[in-house]
């Protein structure tokens, strides 16, 4: 029974590998057509922002979480001492392209008060779209790194 249940999860976790990989690899070939195929616009980055929040991050992955469910330290862990707090900061853009408005939503692993203050130093970015799908779009965020 133990071999069956360890063969199960071994494929369980190879699936979820093999179809990680394939959505970034699809991902990284949209993202370059985009960048050699797709028209530039410049965008004001605190003008085109019509929403941020913030969000706070749980790092437990689901073996993590089931495993911590039967071991009461965690819970003392958890409660008892220092935790960083880690945070994600969903940002809307809005664009305009043939007088139509499109939005674009972008998830940042910062604090809604560090990427605003990217943005106040950055204030101007380029966005790229498709030019027959312009919802399709990616935005220039080099400047984060």
């Amino acid at each position: 029974m133990s071999i069956l249940s360890a063969l199960y999860f071994l494929y369980r976790y190879i699936s979820k590998t093999t179809a990680y990989k394939t959505r970034e690899f699809n991902n990284d070939i949209r993202i370059d057509n985009l960048l050699d195929n797709g028209i530039k616009i410049e965008i004001n980055l605190l003008n085109s922002i019509t929403q941020i929040w913030q969000k706070e991050v749980n790092d437990d992955n689901d073996l993590q979480s089931a495993i911590n469910v039967f071991i009461p330290f965690y819970w003392i862990k958890r409660n008892l001492f220092y935790q960083s707090k880690k945070f994600e900061t969903c940002v809307r853009l809005a664009y305009e392209v043939n007088d139509q408005h499109f939005y674009k939503e972008i998830i940042l692993p910062h604090s809604i008060e560090t990427v605003t203050t990217y943005f106040q130093m950055q204030k101007y970015t380029s966005l790229y779209y498709d030019k027959d799908f312009p919802e399709n779009c990616i935005v220039d965020l080099q400047f984060i790194n």
